[in-house]
């Protein structure tokens, strides 16, 4: 049995990182740890990890480490980015490589960033709407 990032006991052998930017604000680590949190209320027995690329941690190839240690043999990294920056073009998958190379039993995908996901767009739409009712 493998043990998600909350420590429960989980049979999930599918993993998923949410991965944010980082920062040293303790304010702005509260919100994405809040979002690992109801991801994870919401998906229920499954091991959902949250990383960051940079001024905070756990880093991402600690996360990835972390899953693949932990029996997960899928990790699908989902970027909480607006767009296809550097980070997401180049330091993502050069960390992605690296993992692969590290756990190769484990599959590793990147997902699309949040940002370039129709219904992302969809919401900020509704809450423009909203902001000028």
């Amino acid at each position: 049995m493998n043990t998600n990032t909350f420590g429960r006991a989980s049979t999930a052998r599918n993993g998923l990182i949410l991965l944010a930017h980082g920062s040293r604000d303790p304010i702005w680590q509260r919100t994405a740890e809040r979002l690992r949190q109801i991801v994870t209320e919401t998906l229920g027995d499954a091991s959902v990890a949250l990383a960051y690329l940079q001024m905070s941690g756990p880093a991402l190839p600690d996360a990835m480490g972390q899953l693949a240690e932990a029996g997960v043999t899928r990790v699908s990294v989902l970027p909480i980015f607006f767009s296809q920056g550097g980070h997401v073009a180049k330091d993502v998958p050069d960390a992605v490589a690296d993992a692969r190379h590290d756990h190769p039993t484990v599959e590793f995908e990147v997902l699309p960033p949040v940002g370039e996901d129709p219904r992302f767009f969809a919401l900020v739409t509704q809450l423009s709407r909203e902001a000028l009712q």
